[in-house]
């Protein structure tokens, strides 16, 4: 089919997008404590975080 268009599905290119980056970050958390419980944090609009979820993002010294 020489005329044929290619077309990608948004909702499933946000579904393999979302489910990679929970991979990653099962993996990450396993590896590292203080990840743990900041899944939807890494996802929200960094504009809407509040104070204590800047703070759960901050590299620790």
């Amino acid at each position: 089919m020489p005329q044929a268009q290619l077309v990608f599905d948004r909702f499933y290119v946000m579904k393999i997008i979302n489910e990679a980056v929970d991979k990653v970050h099962r993996n990450d958390a396993r590896q590292n404590e203080t990840l743990k419980k900041t899944r939807y944090i890494w996802l929200k609009n960094p504009q809407n975080l509040t104070a204590k979820q800047c703070k759960k993002l901050e590299p620790e010294k």
